[in-house]
């Protein structure tokens, strides 16, 4: 088979042109020109052309021929979308002159008679490749089966190899325990399982089909494919019902009476009449009893064909996939099965939860040797999808047949995913944006461009070609425009398949990419980009990236250009060059200025300048810039005013959070009638004043008015009623002065998100709000006025509240709520343990995370835990927090839980549960990974119990685990004993971080074997119950120890003992650092120290004992801290030095200059720091030197020029510096630094006016220490 799928793009492509065509031919100037015809004629020719796509497409991906006549096919054609776009611009350029003469050519006679040759030549070539179409026999339209060639002969049955199966035990039981209940009360059931291709949809269905809680029913399989066949199906099912096939074929007679089970596998049709026939057709009535299971790739066709709930089947995990590996490759059976282990679970992760993958994979290795393995595991597929011989293209050829059903339009938007790398996630609109700016959307009368882009990604992730990222925040859940979304590995594969001549990337061999033809690039520096380039996105660059004036001149195709993953100094003149540009994201730039030239570029939809806080202003004349219809300047902190003619641009989306030293005029905002999204927050005025603007702004959708102080009037507040569009509105504050809700706030009947936390007088909603039936999220956090919420819907924060004048409370709104978070706080205002039972809280199947919150001294009217005892949480829980419960004793499904009983449940959470004297047996949880203990002051051991007893499969997933405050607790037992010979076996076998907090009595034994970070503040006992040796046979692998507050001098920290070699130490707010001999020893290993706020007036003496001492950190140190000659002389490896939060360091300490070895040196936050004099002169090996957020430093130092070695000088967000021409460097240098940042990575950095303050302080939140992002280049 041809290795390359680059055919399957070309209807794609040829459709977009088409539609191009058909816009050009119908402009006035082309028609003036006398191009109609010549266009016309190129359409015509691609319309006749585009009846034999589909089998030529289809013969391409096993004919080398017809596959290299369609890319020859789509490069003609994507030449003539580049001559239409030249021509374009070229009467563009004339229009003011065609408006003055409209009857003249507006082209002189020497540029039309060139185009006129142009277009001659182009159509020449174009019906040249097209008539050797007629060499190749294609069949016309409608017959081609395309999936037929992909999958061969692929068919599957109900057999089953249930000896492979691995981890699909909980979906089975999920799926069987919803098929018995729907089949206690009703005759017919269609339930769906979906999923991307690969993944084992079609094993579950086997299971299903097999189990045997059907083996009374007569059972029917069939494979669906891609065409519904109603008379195969019906075929099926009467075969296996009469023996007598001949002579009965009435399906409801042969049925009458029985009961079927039907599995529809591989079900395609999306034609809603088609599957509403094959619904009738499996609905045979007559006293049968039908389930039928289907199994599909797309959401949408599970849904409509369902009776009940689909399944969505997810990935499996990376140990699944291992299993599957080991069992396909008889790995027990192997004499170095101890050697390929670990190489053969970096296999199973790159199988990305496909079970089709690790099977393929799996037979694969099946009797290779060891440097087999290795190459498997190394080869360039993973990163570069290559020929269909490979084992990974078993699992491409699957989804292959979803690729080849798409629509052409869909079919690119999908394919221009693969210019984005592995892993990347993106945020949804600016993926929309980009398609829209590239054309692939078809233009509609009905919907917008931006419509039809949400439609197509709803399609793409209906398909599982698409999905959400993980980890979002509610916020962002319920904030359509900042989904982030992702591409599975194995689906990425698949779209470089498609896009391998259209794609190039400079991680990717030159011989992979597609050389001079290229329309889309990855590139990680500018130097030779493809001139045929339409999108350009780099990754992964410095301050060197090379975007220089002849690298963009060469790319006058350009229409999507993406530098938000790399730092850029300045954007370049040329820029404005690019016209065709329609979507430019170039946040970060680090220069005051943007380049009026950007005001040319006619065609700019969507630009991006956020975090560029240097920037000072704006060109004028940007509100010229008619087609702008997103600008994004969020964290423009430099920013002192908008132009006047901003306010003549017709946005739909514009962002100036952040941007704190701008304000709005009144009335300027209103003029903007179509904006839909408008983010305000933290920006230079007051909100509040802003409101009586907003009347005008009646498609707003999403409205941010964050800030420090809400106030506003009565007046103000009511338009808030008129904004009927909105679906994202918060209002947060750190205070308000604002007592009520307007009383028309019901009128936003679309709203979803509402935050109001901060509004600390709000105390009045008015009733209307009871209409606010789309609402899912409601934040009221600080509101403590607050009088009770009287509708259901503001969620997920529920705060339990008795009614007024009635025996009860309000807990019972949530009986009919099904949403995935749910936040029940002050459950002391339940009256009666039968309105918990009320509301079947396990019954709610959507609900992953879910916080039970009683406050902990308040009255209550039933006992905590008969509430706890009612409150099951669902099978599924993903996160569950216990907080201020005050019961003795657990309910019985917390204290007996087994490991089947909450499988997905991955954090716990139990706070402030004083009275408790026991913990339930959290270690049963399969799949728990975070784990936090606070305030259980009833608690004084932790030992094997709490792991539900001495199995080996105790807290098997636990990653990180919590004690906090826990006053009592005297012991953990870290290991527990689980054979007969009483042997130990730790806990926690996958334990990375633990953190002691305030556990004052609290001793370990043994020392956690396996922890990679162990931090323990203000738990003095835990520093010093050890013994100083070790045993060698309990190797702890501890590499950072983090002591915060402890009063035991350092000679008494005895843990130090059990964790050599140790490489990172951070001590924070210690007392006494006087050491031992014995303990300096252990500290030898020690590459990294952080000594912050520890108030010593002497640098420790042992730290010259430290010779491997690689980075040293010092933060918020004594105003007059000193270190010997004789202890920093012998820090001969130290290279990384970072000062930061000296707010009591007026100069440089003198021990500074005795750290002959450091080549990189940071001082950070040190606002009374007012000179850089002393003996910095004599860093003789110093490369790099940072220099941020030091407000009282006014000029820097002479001596600097000294410093021979220095390559990059950063002077940043330093307000009172007064000039940079202090510097004594040679002229070199000086150019070097001052000149030529973009070539030497040098910088001199200054923003004057800026907020330092605001980002101090977020730097401060946090941690100390941490790397300041590039800043103004003050050149």
């Amino acid at each position: 088979m041809v290795g390359e799928l680059g055919g399957l793009l070309a209807s794609a492509v040829l459709k977009v042109v088409t539609q191009q065509l058909g816009a050009a031919i119908t402009n006035q100037v082309m028609m003036q020109l006398g191009f109609s015809g010549d266009l016309e004629d190129m359409k015509m020719t691609l319309e006749s052309v585009a009846a034999v796509l589909k089998d030529a497409e289809r013969r391409s991906v096993t004919e080398e021929s017809p596959r290299l006549w369609l890319e020859r096919l789509q490069g003609a054609a994507s030449d003539i979308s580049d001559m239409i776009d030249e021509l374009e611009l070229e009467v563009d350029a004339k229009l003011p002159a065609l408006k003055r003469a409209p009857f003249l050519s507006c082209l002189a006679i020497g540029p039309k008679m060139k185009a006129a040759k142009k277009m001659k030549k182009m159509r020449e070539k174009l019906e040249k490749i097209t008539k050797q179409h007629k060499d190749f026999s294609f069949i016309s339209d409608g017959c081609s089966n395309i999936h037929q060639v992909l999958t061969g002969d692929r068919v599957t049955s109900p057999k089953v190899d249930e000896a492979i199966i691995v981890g699909r035990t909980d979906e089975m039981q999920s799926i069987l325990g919803s098929l018995s209940r729907k089949i206690l009360t009703q005759d017919f059931t269609i339930f769906s399982i979906y999923g991307m291709g690969g993944i084992g949809k079609t094993t579950i269905a086997q299971l299903v089909y097999n189990d045997k809680q059907f083996k009374d029913y007569t059972r029917v399989w069939v494979y669906v494919s891609q065409i519904l066949d109603l008379n195969k199906i019906k075929s099926s099912i009467v075969s296996k019902l009469s023996t007598r096939e001949r002579e009965i074929t009435d399906l409801e007679m042969v049925a009458a009476g029985t009961k079927i089970l039907i599995v529809l596998d591989d079900l395609w049709e999306n034609d809603w009449a088609k599957l509403d026939t094959l619904k009738l057709l499996v609905n045979i009535g007559n006293e049968t009893k039908v389930i039928v299971i289907a199994t599909t790739r797309d959401e949408g066709i599970a849904r409509r064909f369902s009776t009940i709930e689909p399944y969505k089947l997810k990935p499996l995990t990376d140990e699944m996939c291992w299993q599957i590996i080991k069992h396909k490759s008889a790995f027990e059976n192997r004499d170095d099965k101890e050697l390929l282990e670990q190489i053969g679970r970096e296999i199973a992760v790159k199988c990305g939860g496909v079970a089709l993958a690790a099977q393929s994979l799996g037979y694969t290795l099946h009797s290779r040797r060891l440097d087999e393995w290795e190459s498997v595991k190394d080869d360039d597929i993973w990163n570069q999808p290559s020929s269909l011989d490979s084992s990974l293209n078993h699992v491409l050829a699957s989804l292959k047949l979803s690729y080849v059903s798409m629509l052409p339009c869909l079919k690119l938007c999908f394919g221009y995913c693969a210019v984005l790398p592995k892993g990347h996630r993106i945020v949804k609109d600016d993926l929309i944006n980009q398609w829209i700016s590239l054309g692939f959307i078809e233009p509609s009368n009905r919907y917008s461009h931006r419509q039809l882009g949400e439609t197509y990604v709803t399609h793409l992730l209906r398909m599982s070609f698409l999905q959400y990222a993980e980890s979002q925040s509610i916020a962002t859940v319920h904030h359509e425009y900042s989904k982030s979304l992702s591409m599975h590995d194995v689906v990425h594969d698949l779209a470089r398949s498609v896009m391998v001549h259209e794609i190039q990337d400079d991680n990717r061999n030159q011989e992979k990419n597609g050389g001079g033809r290229c329309h889309y690039a990855l590139l990680s520096e500018c130097s030779k980009p493809s001139k045929s380039l339409r999108a350009l996105h780099f990754l992964g660059c410095g301050v060197n990236i090379g975007l220089c004036d002849d690298a963009l001149l060469s790319v006058k195709y350009l229409r999507v250009l993406d530098l938000s993953k790399c730092s850029i100094p300045i954007l370049p003149s040329s820029i404005g060059q690019l016209k065709q540009l329609r979507y430019l994201s170039a946040p970060g730039v680090q220069a005051e200025m943007i380049p009026d030239c950007i005001t040319k570029l006619s065609k700019l939809t969507y630009l991006n300048l956020s975090g560029s806080s240097a920037i000072l202003k704006l060109p004028e004349l940007i509100g010229d810039m008619i087609g702008l219809l997103h600008i994004d300047l969020s964290g423009c902190s430099g920013l002192l005013r908008l132009p006047e003619s901003f306010w003549n641009l017709k946005l739909l989306h514009l962002n100036l959070s952040n941007c704190s030293r701008i304000t709005i005029l009144p009335g300027c905002i209103q003029t903007m009638t179509k904006l839909q999204y408008l983010n305000l927050s933290h920006y230079g005025g007051s909100p509040g004043d802003l409101l009586g603007d907003l009347s005008g702004l009646a498609q707003l959708k999403y409205l941010n008015l964050t800030c420090s102080n809400f106030a506003g009037g009565a007046a103000k507040e009511d338009i808030l009623g008129t904004l009927t569009e909105l679906e994202y509105l918060n209002l947060s504050s750190e205070k308000s002065c604002i007592r009520r809700l307007p009383e028309d706030m019901g009128n936003l009947v679309k709203l979803k998100y509402l935050n109001l936390s901060g509004w600390n007088n709000l105390k009045i909603f008015p009733r209307s709000c009871g209409n606010l039936k789309s609402l899912v999220h409601l934040n009221l956090s600080r509101c403590v006025r607050a009088e009770a919420v009287q509708f259901s819907s503001m969620l997920p924060y529920f705060v339990v509240q008795p009614k007024v004048g009635e025996s009860g409370s309000n807990i019972v709104l949530l009986q009919d709520i099904d949403i995935s978070e749910l936040q029940i706080s002050k459950l002391e205002n339940v009256i009666a343990a039968e309105e918990v039972r009320r509301i079947r809280l396990n019954e709610k199947r959507k609900v992953k995370t879910l916080g039970l919150n009683w406050t902990r001294d308040a009255r209550r009217f039933v006992e905590d835990q008969e509430i706890l005892g009612l409150l099951v949480p669902p099978h599924y829980l993903m996160e569950f927090m216990l907080k201020g419960y005050r019961g003795r004793n657990f309910p019985s499904w917390l204290m007996g839980i087994a490991p089947d009983h909450f499988p997905s449940l991955m954090r716990v959470d139990m706070v402030d549960l004083t009275e408790c004297t026991s913990l339930p047996p959290l270690g049963q949880l399969p799949n728990l990974r975070i784990l936090s203990l606070k305030g259980m002051h009833g608690i004084t051991k932790i030992d094997w119990y709490m792991c539900g007893g001495r199995g080996p499969r105790s807290f098997r997933q636990l990653e990180e685990f919590t004690l906090s405050h826990m006053e009592r607790l005297e012991e953990w037992h870290t290991a527990n004993p689980c054979s007969e010979n009483r042997k130990s076996r730790f806990m926690f076998p996958k334990l990375k971080k633990i953190e002691i907090h305030h556990c004052r009595k609290l001793r370990l034994t043994p020392c956690p074997q396996k922890t990679r970070h162990l931090e323990i503040e203000g738990s003095d006992d835990t520093l010093s119950s050890w013994h100083r040796v070790r045993p060698s046979s309990s190797p702890v692998r501890v590499n950072k120890l983090t002591v915060k507050s402890s009063k035991l001098p350092l000679h008494r920290w005895s843990l130090l003992y059990q964790l050599t070699p140790l490489s990172c130490l951070v001590i924070e707010s210690c007392s006494d650092l006087s050491s031992s001999p014995e303990i300096t020893s252990v500290l030898s290993s020690i590459q990294a120290l952080f000594l912050k706020g520890n108030d010593n007036p002497d640098m420790p003496h042992w730290m010259g004992e430290l010779r491997m001492l690689h980075s040293l950190h010092v933060s918020s140190m004594h105003p007059e801290l000193k270190a010997s000659l004789e202890v920093m002389s012998k820090l001969t490896s130290l290279r990384y030095l970072t000062l930061s939060n000296c707010e009591s360091m007026v100069s440089l300490p003198m021990w500074l200059g005795d750290l002959a070895s450091v080549r990189e040196l940071k001082i950070e936050s040190c606002p009374n720091l007012n000179n850089l004099h002393g003996t910095i002169g004599r860093l003789s090996s110093l490369q790099s030197l940072q220099v941020t957020f030091c407000d009282n430093l006014e000029e820097l130092t002479e001596s600097l020029g000294s410093l021979t070695s220095l390559k990059k000088l950063e002077v940043g967000c330093c307000r009172s510096i007064k000039s940079h021409l202090s510097l004594s460097l040679d002229a070199k240098q000086r150019r070097a630094m001052a000149g030529g940042a973009a070539a030497a990575g040098a910088r001199l950095a200054g923003a004057p006016g800026h907020n330092g303050g605001r980002e101090r302080g977020e730097r401060e939140r946090r941690g100390w220490g941490t790397r300041s992002q590039p800043h103004l280049d003050r050149r």
